[in-house]
């Protein structure tokens, strides 16, 4: 992985180098090669950090939410007191949402785009469909509900605990009206009607431009959504505790620097970037490893930097893990780009089998 601060310097160069490594043969197998470019999106690729693999707990979650918000301020002084509290209200306050977004309505995905399940029961073929919150529903081609998957407990049996499907491969249940129902088979079909294996498993929403688009509605609709979410009305009963109590100053001195910034990071560039899953961010990952060029721009480094930032930090979370092969990250110019928690990286990645490299 590169860092290029003044894209295409060095991505030239390592993309020469891929494609002499691949001639002579020394590249592994599947081995490819992506940019993530916010400037000049026609030399990117689509990448979409915030989704169930990479964020699979709420410290994931307030760890992004953190790289985030301290990217855009640079780092900055570490802060006590009163300013302290504000800012980690801020990181809990989009901590809440990010991990909301990944769970909600767990969908396959194949390469970014959505897939359709579906389940055979008593030799029909049944489409499984959302309805309100986790509220799931078998249905036929004329959109009719033929199961509920509630057993006779009142227990939904599609979900485990954390709302996540189960496998319903030859499952079997009592529903509520006593009747035993066996469901023979499940998969996931793309738009034109393929059999499809999906790479991930994530919420129907979880990607950056909904998280973005969803901190500037109004509190109430905000509020009504989140709160609905049992694991995450720890984080945000300090919030709906000062909009109930009418303590509008309060909460925008929580609420209100978030939403600023998270409106500097709003453009179509970003949006069609995080709305596709073109690779894995893993890049050391035996079965599918790649070349990597993280490029940045002079002109627009803060806002660009911040959304490199967060990329940054969900791929070192997936490389600094076992099992994985060789990898090198280099970041030139480093005091261009806000490297979260780097003095973790570097006290522990030599064991992983990474190697980091830093300019200044």
């Amino acid at each position: 992985m590169v860092y290029d601060y003044k894209f295409p310097t060095l991505g030239k160069t390592l993309f020469y180098q891929y494609c002499k490594n691949k001639k002579l043969g020394r590249l592994p197998e599947n081995c490819g090669f992506h940019i993530v470019n916010f400037t000049d999106v026609e030399y990117s690729n689509r990448i979409n950090p915030i989704q169930r693999k990479y964020i699979l707990d709420l410290a994931a979650a307030a760890e992004t939410a953190a790289t985030l918000l301290e990217s855009l301020n640079k780092g900055g002084d570490k802060k006590g007191g009163s300013e302290a509290f504000f800012q980690n209200s801020a990181i809990n306050f989009l901590s809440a949402i990010i991990y909301f977004f990944v769970n909600f309505h767990p969908t396959g995905f194949k390469d970014g785009k959505k897939l359709t399940r579906y389940i055979k029961y008593k030799g029909k073929k049944l489409k499984l469909v959302t309805k309100n919150w986790h509220d799931y529903r078998a249905v036929d081609k004329d959109g009719n509900t033929i199961l509920d998957f509630v057993d006779e407990l009142s227990h939904d049996v599609s979900v485990d605990e954390d709302g996540m499907f189960v496998d319903l491969n030859d499952f079997t249940y009592t529903s509520r009206n006593g009747q035993r129902v066996h469901i023979t088979s499940s998969w996931y079909e793309d738009e034109q009607g393929q059999v499809m294996e999906p790479d991930t498993i994530t919420g129907e929403y979880s990607d950056m431009p909904h998280v973005l688009s969803f901190l500037g509605k109004q509190y109430s609709d905000v509020f009504d959504i989140l709160m609905q979410d049992q694991k995450i009305l720890s984080l945000m009963a300090p919030f709906q505790s000062a909009y109930t109590n009418k303590a509008m100053d309060q909460l925008e001195g929580m609420v209100g620097t978030l939403r600023v910034n998270a409106a500097r990071l709003i453009s179509p560039e970003a949006y069609w970037i995080f709305t596709g899953d073109d690779f894995d961010l893993k890049i050391s990952d035996p079965a599918s490893p790649s070349y990597l060029v993280i490029a940045n721009d002079p002109e627009k480094e803060q806002i660009v930097g911040a959304l490199n930032a967060l990329v940054l930090n969900r791929l070192v979370t997936r490389v600094n893990s076992r099992g994985n092969i060789p990898v090198s990250i280099i970041v030139d110019e480093l005091p261009t780009l806000y490297f979260h928690k780097i003095d973790r990286l570097i006290g522990t990645a030599r064991s992983n089998k990474v190697a980091v490299t830093l300019g200044f």
